[in-house]
């Protein structure tokens, strides 16, 4: 039996291991809870059905697990509230239709109730692999949650919204968690921007129609002011589900705000951009161009960053983005709201 588990273990370290490199962690997760959730289920009825649940069982299996049985719990219910509390807070909320928003977080919240209900049920043994997996996965969720909490910077430079209008942030902040991009030393601290119920169709659900995403076509101002150093603007907007992953940025502009601080705005609308190299540009009131769906990008969006190079491929050093928010300064996170 003990080899079983082993092989539990190491398939479900490998399956967190490559979400989470894969850069889909959160997603995958919705698929752990649906297939942990069946396979308890069809547990509990198996154990009703042998009638494994009367007095006597659970004083055997407490009284043989001991403590055994309070780590076991404990490392479980941890394991479950952090996943419970990450793909909450990860919904975006502002991308979804009230309905399927509740539907994903009430699906969330209900798997890992009955999850860690189902664990208090005490076993004959305990899978002390799995548990293991489980209790690293537990601190690397902790370390990601406590580095997120940092929002203050030396070397931040300040943007202004460059939607004009109310953005959100898809991803971004201080994790990779929360930002895809902070894995990779040239993205580190980007932010991709969407606009509100930017993803939805006429009926409330995901479309495959770029025309259908608010942002797609939105104008875009200038966040700084400085240069114009490097423009592409020739690049075809992909379909959704598609990808140039041989011009990651895609259209885009970069901006020199001072000696070593430029500012690269990607994925924007094929032919819309309206500045040139070496034109200045003024915050918040030259129009760049428009948002689009060019590049390596799953979905129209703008891709933002500070960087320490003009051009992208040579980026070694990104900077934090504060955004000037009603007269003060944040560092924006994902699922925030600028205006």
């Amino acid at each position: 039996m003990i080899y079983v588990n082993i092989i539990i273990a190491i398939l479900l370290a490998g399956f967190l291991i490559a979400s989470q490199k894969a850069g889909v962690l959160y997603n995958a997760l919705f698929l752990f809870l649906a297939v942990s959730v069946l396979t308890h289920l069809g547990l509990l009825i198996y154990q009703l059905m042998k009638g494994q649940f009367g007095i006597d069982y659970w004083q055997q299996n407490l009284i043989q697990l001991g403590h055994s049985y309070w780590i076991k719990l404990l490392i479980i219910g941890a394991f479950y509230a952090f996943i419970a509390f990450y793909n909450t807070s990860r919904l975006p909320e502002f991308q979804m239709g009230e309905g399927l928003y509740n539907g994903f977080k009430y699906f969330v919240m209900a798997s890992c109730i009955f999850s860690i209900a189902y664990a208090i049920l005490p076993s004959k043994q305990v899978n002390w692999p799995v548990l293991a997996v489980m209790g690293c996965f537990c601190l690397f969720m902790g370390k990601e949650f406590i580095q997120y909490q940092k929002t203050t910077f030396d070397n931040a430079i300040t943007l202004n919204n460059p939607f004009k209008s109310l953005a959100v942030v898809g991803q971004g902040g201080n994790s990779v968690l929360y930002n895809h991009h902070y894995p990779a030393i040239s993205q580190r601290y980007a932010v991709d921007f969407i606009l509100p119920n930017s993803t939805l169709d006429a009926d409330g659900m995901p479309s495959k129609k770029l025309t259908d995403y608010t942002c797609f076509g939105a104008p875009l101002y200038s966040p700084i002011d400085g240069e114009v150093v490097s423009v592409e603007s020739g690049l075809p907007d992909v379909a959704i589900g598609d990808s140039d992953s041989a011009n990651p940025v895609g259209n885009f502009v970069t901006i020199k705000h001072s000696n070593n601080v430029y500012v690269l705005l990607a994925h924007m609308k094929q032919n819309s951009i309206t500045v040139k190299m070496g034109d200045k540009v003024r915050q918040g009131e030259t129009v760049l161009g428009e948002c689009g769906n060019s590049g390596n990008t799953s979905e129209p969006h703008l891709h933002i960053q500070a960087q320490d190079h003009a051009d992208f491929r040579k980026v070694t050093q990104t900077y934090p983005l504060y955004f000037e928010q009603h007269g003060k300064t944040q560092f924006v996170r994902a699922n925030d709201v600028i205006d």
